[in-house]
């Protein structure tokens, strides 16, 4: 919505942890107290913290025109009040306040006889409603869920948004790299953010993509660790560095909001030991991180691909002066993972400073690092 714009237009965002297919949905409106509804098909897949653009009518005024639509129909929404519903069929709504188990979501805003709860506030031609934490919140409250804004519209190709804990549904946080065997060994910390005690599982993941089995203090050799953390609770699982290096990533499942890190460390008797702490990430991410291959230091990156398919990943390397040096790819398993030195798999960055994108259709997570390969190493953020 907006004079601004030349269309008016519904954004979708997919605010859970597994990917949805919409072809064959419909978006649907009525007026604020109608009982017959128009709609317009959708078709392809919105990824986790991704968002889809549906474009509807063009208005009377308005300069600006959208970004590329996922999705366009006709239909011309009231600057003011009205009902739009996300419906998992094509078939046509009929009545004020249509349910059924194909309404995957509904939203009523100004005057509507409809909504979930309350309307989300009443419009202009110059606002949007907009879902609060870029469309992470979702009470049932269109009142309570929704803001009034300046239109921001986005499409798949925005920046996706990771919803850190979706209430209801199954937190994924990504733990990007762990190691473990040889000089390595890996700690884990989990802390319970929420009100209520918190169940987890936290999943072991190879650079192939296979079930990585690591030795758990306490818990022996397993894939996977389960428990249940209480309120403000928090737990430390310490691998126990077997023989063989073994490195890879770790998963974390739960339902309630917990928070959770990882430090990996490196100990060779005679020196201090090194260590680098890992944040929990969340996949679906393009990340940038700065690089510095100069003055005998390196970068290092690795990379999670948190979905069950395969993810080509491209890399896009600038200089400090943002000039472009130049690109590349990788492709990750099912479930893979990397972990590599930009110098050495990209030559075109040694010696140089930059900047490094990377980029991808499936949901990827990173992290970098800074290595001195005489001294000690340290994890650098992923922007």
């Amino acid at each position: 919505m907006g004079a601004m714009l030349t269309n008016d237009f519904i954004e979708l965002f997919n605010r859970g942890t597994s990917p949805v297919d919409v072809t064959g949905w419909s978006i649907q409106y009525a007026s604020p107290s109608g009982v017959s509804w128009d709609r317009t098909l959708l078709n392809g897949t919105i990824q986790p913290g991704q968002y889809y653009l549906v474009q509807e009518a063009r208005g009377n005024g308005g300069t600006v025109t959208l970004p590329p639509p996922d999705a366009a129909g006709g239909i011309n929404l009231s600057a003011a009040a009205g009902k739009v519903a996300l419906v998992s069929d094509s078939t046509l709504l009929s009545g004020s306040r249509p349910g059924g188990a194909d309404i995957v979501d509904f939203v009523g805003y100004g005057n509507a006889n409809g909504a979930e709860s309350s309307p989300a506030p009443e419009l202009t031609n110059t606002t949007a409603d907009l879902r609060s934490s870029g469309g992470c919140t979702d009470t049932d409250n269109n009142a309570a869920d929704f803001v009034t804004s300046s239109p921001n519209p986005r499409n798949t190709s925005s920046q996706f948004n990771a919803c850190a804990a979706v209430s209801g549904g199954t937190a994924q946080d990504t733990l990007v790299h762990i190691a473990d065997g040889d000089q390595w060994t890996t700690t884990f910390t989990l802390v319970n953010l929420d009100n209520v005690q918190a169940s987890y599982t936290l999943s072991f993941y190879a650079d192939d993509g296979s079930p990585l089995a690591l030795g758990i203090g306490g818990a022996g050799t397993v894939t996977a660790v389960s428990g249940t953390l209480f309120v403000n609770g928090s737990t430390i699982l310490q691998t126990t560095g077997r023989s063989g290096l073994r490195q890879g990533w770790a998963h974390l499942d739960t339902n309630q909001s917990m928070g959770a890190q990882a430090i990996f460390k490196s100990h060779v008797a005679g020196r201090a030991d090194y260590e680098a702490a890992v944040p929990a990430a969340y996949g679906c991410l393009d990340f940038v991180i700065a690089f510095d291959n100069s003055a005998g230091y390196f970068t290092g990156v690795a990379i999670a691909n948190t979905l069950d398919s395969g993810a080509s990943v491209r890399a896009t390397f600038r200089d400090q002066q943002g000039v472009q040096l130049g690109n590349g790819t990788l492709t990750l398993q099912p479930f893979g993972h990397v972990a590599l030195l930009l110098n050495q798999s990209y030559p075109l960055t040694a010696g140089v400073k930059g900047t490094a994108a990377f980029s991808s259709d499936s949901c990827i997570a990173g992290l970098g690092f800074r290595v001195n390969p005489t001294g000690p190493f340290t994890s650098t953020t992923a922007f």
